[in-house]
């Protein structure tokens, strides 16, 4: 992937979702860290670009309405130690997307999740469950709520 191709894919309105072009630009920025040395102009120059782009994507709120649906089931069905990591990651990355109002449970408040730190938790679910168990985006379960015990709950405000 190149910077000319996101231009192309761009122009023939190829992308669907914002999300697939911010992984488009992303795959860039990694491949020119990957393939010039370390410390190079180039190396650095990607960088710089690279946090340029996140910063600029925190910035903006996405809807990601299916995908917090799909999110928030996969949640569900990983194992604890797993939970404890995206737990981890929120309290470092994100400490708004946890409610801990209540002593007896931790809610993950799906819409605080800013956007860098959902697609760093939506990495984790896919290293974590198999392809075949995971929720699809573009079919989101809507009448069907999973249930967990209250330590492990999450709750969207869609």
């Amino acid at each position: 992937m190149d910077l000319g191709a996101i231009r192309v894919k761009l122009s023939k309105n190829e992308y669907k979702k914002p999300a697939e072009f911010a992984r488009d630009m992303r795959l860039v920025w990694d491949n020119c860290k990957l393939y010039n040395q370390d410390g190079s102009d180039l190396y650095l120059l990607a960088d710089e670009l690279a946090k340029k782009f996140e910063d600029r994507v925190k910035s903006m709120k996405l809807d990601v309405g299916p995908e917090k649906i799909h999110l928030s089931q996969n949640i569900y069905k990983i194992m604890d130690k797993d939970l404890g990591a995206i737990v981890k990651l929120l309290e470092e990355q994100c400490p708004k997307a946890l409610d801990k109002s209540s002593p007896d449970e931790l809610d993950i408040v799906v819409d605080n999740i800013d956007n860098k730190t959902f697609r760093d938790i939506e990495k984790i679910l896919l290293e974590k469950i198999p392809e075949g168990s995971r929720e699809p985006i573009a079919t989101p379960k809507s009448s069907k709520k999973s249930r967990r015990p209250p330590s492990k709950k999450t709750k969207t405000d869609a």
